[in-house]
């Protein structure tokens, strides 16, 4: 997620008490805005593409990069190590730079891998990077349980900060107005089982059935041949199964009215903090950290359950309600503003005390 940690580190560089290094992918679409920052910068030459195929095509590389990130760690006289999240090669490089007195702390995007997740990294080697790690930053209440329910995790070394919005990175069209009617719902990101497909398409067949001018367009790579058949046959469906660079978003949120979130299962999501920065209204199932991203009729409606009638109930409310539709855009955009500056000043305090801690072993 290079985009998150770009925010993080904007988020905690006016931070006076911190001295920030940064060490980053070489092929990372934001590498140049990483070089922009004016921070003492790492570049690694990691993979393209995603999973393990693309790790296994690199691994001759992970020598060189041990090497060159031990030397680097230590010309910066680094103090504590920050993942910003996850990687394949961390638990390989860390016992090269972990020491007693240079605790390393992780922040978690996903505690347990989804079901049917094809790109993620496998739970046994997402645990042993856990076990490795002194302390934890989680964005959700769900994440931070799901780590507190592996054992062993003291409850002081699990840090929960809100998750901040993308908007200023990406860029994000003018809030849409309440005259126009909210018909055009909106699908992104990628295709997986978790994400709840076949009951998006028999929520819409509902949606559509009441509102004939209602369009579903489904956009993000991965594979949809379980859902072609059924997508073909419901009028008002759109795909682009592809990948989606980050450039081509705000075009995207423009597009369409309503951002639709149809999960099966979740920890927090980032597709949210978009449509958050946009102005546009987000309608999600209650599942997981999505209950605590929106807050309902407030940033965002929720369903009152898992099941096509449930999201189909839950979009009609929020499409036949224009004030309602208003009141989303603007609140959910206001709230967005200032949660990376809450986040950055949180994990400020974390981190120093648990060096501090780490100092006095």
């Amino acid at each position: 997620m290079p985009i998150h940690t770009l925010e993080l580190v904007k988020a905690l560089k006016p931070h006076a008490d911190l001295e920030i290094s940064l060490s980053v992918s070489r092929q990372s679409e934001r590498y140049r805005d990483f070089l922009k920052l004016g921070v003492p910068c790492h570049a690694v030459d990691t993979y393209k593409g995603t999973g393990w195929p693309g790790l296994l095509a690199s691994v001759f590389r992970l020598p060189f990069a041990i090497l060159s990130f031990v030397l680097f760690v230590r010309r910066q006289n680094v103090d504590i190590i920050f993942a910003s999240v996850s990687h394949p090669w961390n638990p390989l490089i860390l016992p090269f730079v972990r020491r007693k007195n240079r605790p390393y702390v992780l922040m978690v995007h996903d505690g347990l891998r989804h079901s049917g997740d094809t790109t993620a990294t496998p739970q046994f080697w997402l645990n042993i990077e856990l076990r490795m790690a002194d302390a934890f930053v989680t964005m959700s209440d769900h994440v931070r349980a799901q780590l507190l329910a592996l054992g062993g995790i003291a409850e002081d070394h699990v840090l929960r900060v809100p998750m901040g919005s993308y908007g200023a990175t990406i860029g994000t069209p003018p809030v849409r107005s309440a005259a126009i009617p909210a018909r055009r719902l909106l699908f992104f990101g990628r295709i997986e089982h978790y994400k709840g497909i076949s009951l998006l398409l028999e929520a819409f067949a509902l949606v559509r059935a009441s509102m004939p001018d209602a369009t579903l367009h489904i956009a993000g790579g991965g594979d949809f041949s379980p859902y072609s058949e059924a997508a073909a046959a419901i009028e008002g469906v759109t795909t682009e199964i592809r990948y989606l660079a980050e450039t081509e978003i705000p075009a995207l949120l423009a597009a369409h009215d309503i951002l639709v979130l149809p999960y099966l299962e979740a920890t927090q999501s980032g597709v949210i903090s978009v449509a958050n920065a946009a102005g546009m209204p987000v309608v999600a199932t209650p599942v997981g950290g999505l209950v605590e991203q929106i807050e309902d009729a407030e940033t965002g409606i929720l369903a009152q359950g898992i099941s096509p009638q449930a999201l189909a109930g839950a979009l009609m409310r929020l499409m036949s309600d224009p004030a309602l539709y208003a009141h989303i855009a603007t609140e959910s955009r206001a709230r967005s503003e200032n949660l990376w500056p809450q986040a950055a000043t949180l994990i400020d305090g974390f981190l120093h005390r648990i060096a501090a801690e780490r100092q006095r072993r």
